[in-house]
């Protein structure tokens, strides 16, 4: 005759692999609601992986559009020239800067700008625009608005009397592709600059705010306009991986340290866009959290149900020496069992959506068309794994699961087993 007592000392070495065997058998004992669960669970990972690509592509596309228009991920300044755009406050000897900026690590690209408010006038009407000087080939390795050109050409080293504006810019100037626009700015001499340019190329972008107040000119035109010499008015540079930014902008603070000269990262430089993307974080937050509390509760609800169908079976186990941690154990195995097929899933199915998604796009513009003026925005998003942002969300969600099964599991740890196996 087997004894509670010797079952009690037989379990301990095949411990671990019996109860999991139980744990097991138990889950497949209700087929049908373990797969409802652990299918609601894998429907809740799989959304929750979705809306983080969504929102790290999005986020991602906002940061990388608005800084490929003009900035650039850092730019480098004499202090208080943002507040003025003053062109007296350029910086000397750039091209030791541009060097030392262009062999620093992780930098992709450094070029060098001349930039002033001005005023645009065609026959009939002036605006006021943001001037840019640039050389049009370092240029490239910054901005990408010599790809959006929709009419004419981007701008050619040695061609002077060149401009290209946005095409909003021009409809509301009513100037076309080959005419003339007159430019004055306030020149560092404290003279005023004037010259005439005709239009190269007209580009267009989904932001209003750039695509209607924006023009370029070659650095050499620039400098002339502006009496700046050999002087530049920034330097700006973009990064190969923006995400190590603070490191790379404490090294070029630390190595390139020049008096009156500050290097100002992007969210300074566009804090509309940090603004926005703070915004998204947050949203993306909150829904990760109900995400969390919807297979939390169904978890719970299913543990609930499994130990309530199965008080005799415990009273048993228990009445013949199985010690109530085992119990717990053996509850807290099944609801691993069930987070791991979900997680598998689920996990699968949600990259596999922000993948395909990725690379279609998804098409958003109907929602978007009355926000152009947000800088960055744009209508076609493509949502981006970063398996960084996921995995611990999904850890948090994985040990949620596992944190409100022991309440079931506890109290089916005190059942009293005489009383148990009675159950009917």
């Amino acid at each position: 005759m087997v004894t509670g007592r010797s079952v009690a000392r037989s379990e301990h070495p095949s411990r671990l692999p019996v109860f999991v065997l139980i744990a097991a058998r138990s889950l497949l004992r209700n087929r049908r609601r373990s797969v409802i669960t652990a299918g609601g669970a894998a429907f809740a990972i799989a959304a929750y992986v979705f809306m983080y690509g969504f929102f790290d592509g999005f986020a991602g596309q906002i940061i990388d559009n608005s800084t490929g228009y003009v900035t650039g991920h850092i730019q480098v300044e004499r202090a208080g020239f943002r507040r003025d755009l003053a062109s007296e406050l350029a910086i000397g000897n750039p091209r030791v800067l541009l060097t030392a900026l262009r062999q620093s690590p992780n930098v992709e690209g450094a070029a060098p700008r001349a930039q002033a408010q001005a005023l645009a006038s065609s026959a009939n009407k002036s605006e006021g625009i943001m001037l840019y000087g640039v050389d049009p080939v370092a240029e490239r390795s910054i901005t990408f608005i010599h790809r959006a050109i929709v009419q004419g050409t981007g701008l050619e080293a040695g061609r002077d009397r060149d401009i290209v504006l946005g095409r909003k810019l021009a409809e509301k100037l009513g100037l076309r592709l080959g005419e003339k626009v007159i430019v004055m700015a306030p020149a560092a001499n404290g003279d005023l600059g004037t010259a005439a340019y005709r239009i190269r190329g007209i580009f267009a972008i989904e932001s209003s705010s750039f695509d209607g107040a924006m023009a370029f000119i070659t650095l050499p035109a620039a400098q002339s306009l502006l009496v700046l010499g050999d002087r530049v008015s920034t330097v700006n540079v973009r990064l190969t991986r923006r995400d190590q930014l603070d490191v790379t902008l404490a090294q070029v603070r630390s190595a390139l340290a020049v008096p009156g000269v500050v290097f100002t990262p992007w969210p300074e430089l566009l804090p509309q866009v940090e603004q926005m993307v703070g915004l998204i974080r947050v949203m993306r937050g909150i829904i990760v959290g109900i995400f969390l509390v919807v297979v939390a509760l169904a978890v719970m609800n299913t543990v609930y149900m499994s130990v309530a169908e199965r008080t005799r079976e415990f009273g048993v186990l228990m009445a013949l020496g199985t010690s109530p941690s085992a119990i717990v154990r053996m509850v807290l195995y099944e609801t691993v069992a069930l987070m791991v097929v979900a997680s598998i899933v689920g996990y699968a199915l949600g990259a596999a959506l922000v993948f395909y998604l990725g690379r279609r796009g998804l098409d958003l513009s109907i929602f978007f068309k009355d926000y152009s003026s947000i800088p960055g925005l744009t209508g076609i998003t493509h949502p981006k794994v970063i398996w960084s942002s996921i995995l611990l969300p999904g850890v948090g969600l994985f040990l949620g699961a596992l944190a409100v099964s022991l309440l079931p599991a506890a109290r089916t740890a005190k059942l009293d087993p005489s009383r148990a196996i009675r159950h009917a």
